[in-house]
């Protein structure tokens, strides 16, 4: 711990903090290929619902390969419905090609591709399943998830799933996203934590007849163990057959977690129809300070002697905020410059490690994973066992040479990995004892290799 603690002190006194693993490239350790999400809705067809499947590719998921000055991926995707007996009921195809400008835009973890596909089924339950095959590595990644579709036309009174909303567009080239006239791009992650960020959501609430009578809603937002951080109120009027609601909530001031956004509507006592769906708060600094200080203070010893740690403890609460400050403004390599490059390093490896290594109630950054990387940052290398993992995303230039030596890594049963770190020193062995990614650090604990 002594000689993490000196390493780390010298690194933050440089003006190259991270340099030699920077976060923003070639941040691929961890990162699932695509993730996917499903809403429900009444449908015009007689006896059936609409099911809405959207699924989020990210530039970091692909391989892409050197054309002229821009680079380019390849790709199709086939999203599958299966019913009773592993069925298929439908079934629905796309593909695309697409180039980027810049390397680091291959690499970037905010530009994405967003597509949906939209099934018209009796109600019920059913599995979607979704094969991503890479055009240029030939990689086939795959992904399910169970779906239930509520019948909505047996009801005087009922409600759509919740969608929650990742953002609004102007295009009129996304019909399968138009709600009522406007363009909604789903949040697939479900993931929210900006400060004084709003959770906006959509639903559909159906009535037979539509008699124009004025019903309740209630919203709540849960947190297990913790109770209610949530519970407000509203009125409709059901004037027509289908009545469509855009709304948000406040969330910018809750801790990293899971949440459980209900949805109530009544008459008088009478509960008329209800939804509801779970979303997962990032980690939020402002929000941590509150919430999670001793958790902070804690990541901080990873980096600094206990003796510059020990005033933030002692920091009443409403001076966490500038004590968190300060402690950094100390240890910013660039005093001339506004951004504090140690600072922003240190905290954006933090939410990296919250996003993509946790595991059931473990929050990422307290997995071993996490520790690991918010310590060390990408590594330089990434070795698999070839019974549980592959290399599945090399980056090659024309003519096949790897122009990257971290590839995303895809799990593919009982594994362990190796992360190697040469300027430390060190590498550090992860098996996932589970076969479900429950990544386990294995001896020497302290990564001492070589």
């Amino acid at each position: 711990m002594k000689l993490f603690a000196a390493s780390l002190t010298v690194l933050l006194a440089t003006a190259n903090l991270f340099g030699q693993n920077p976060l923003s490239k070639d941040s691929r350790v961890g990162i699932p290929p695509f993730e996917v999400d499903f809403a429900a809705f009444a449908d015009t067809a007689k006896g059936k619902s609409r099911l809405e499947v959207y699924y989020k590719l990210r530039n970091v998921g692909f391989s892409f390969v050197k054309k002229g000055n821009e680079y380019l991926a390849a790709y199709e995707v086939e999203v599958a419905l299966q019913g009773e007996n592993d069925r298929e009921i439908a079934s629905k195809n796309s593909s695309e090609e697409f180039t980027v400008p810049t390397y680091d835009q291959t690499q970037s973890m905010e530009s994405y591709r967003l597509n949906a596909a939209h099934f018209s089924v009796p109600p019920g339950s059913y599995r979607i399943k979704i094969h991503l095959t890479d055009n240029n590595s030939k990689e086939i990644s795959t992904a399910q998830r169970k779906a239930v579709v509520p019948d909505f036309a047996h009801s005087e009174v009922a409600a759509s799933n919740l969608l929650f909303i990742g953002a609004f567009a102007d295009s009129a080239n996304l019909p399968l996203f138009k709600k009522e006239g406007r363009i909604v791009i789903p949040s697939v992650s479900r993931a929210f934590g900006d400060p004084d960020s709003l959770l906006h959501f959509y639903f559909e609430v159906y009535a037979k007849p539509p008699d124009g009578k004025t019903v309740r809603l209630e919203y709540e937002i849960t947190q297990r163990h913790k109770g209610a951080w949530v519970k407000e109120t509203d009125s409709l009027k059901l004037a027509a057959a289908k009545t469509p609601v855009f709304t948000s909530l406040p969330v910018g001031k809750f801790p990293p977690g899971d949440y459980r956004l209900k949805v109530t509507l009544r008459e008088g006592k009478k509960e008329l129809a209800k939804g509801e769906a779970e979303f997962k708060m990032n980690w939020n600094w402002e929000a941590a300070m509150v919430y999670n200080f001793k958790d902070v203070v804690g990541l901080l010893r990873y980096f600094a002697r206990e003796t510059d740690v020990a005033p933030l403890e002692k920091a009443p609460v409403e001076k966490r905020l500038e004590a968190w400050d300060k402690f950094w403004k100390d240890r910013d390599p660039t005093q001339a410059t506004r951004e504090n490059e140690a600072k922003i390093e240190f905290e954006r490896r933090v939410r990296f490690a919250d996003a993509y290594f946790n595991y059931m109630s473990l929050p990422g950054w307290k997995s071993d994973m996490g520790k690991i990387y918010i310590r060390y940052g990408e590594p330089d290398q990434v070795d698999e066992d070839q019974g549980g993992l592959r290399n599945t995303n090399p980056f090659v230039d024309e003519e096949g040479r790897y122009t990257s030596n971290v590839t995303r890594i895809r799990q593919t049963g009982h594994a362990s990995q190796t992360w190697y770190y040469f300027s430390f020193r060190r590498a550090f062995t992860f098996e996932d004892v589970t076969g479900n990614g429950s990544w386990v650090l294995r001896p020497p604990f302290d990564g001492r290799r070589f």
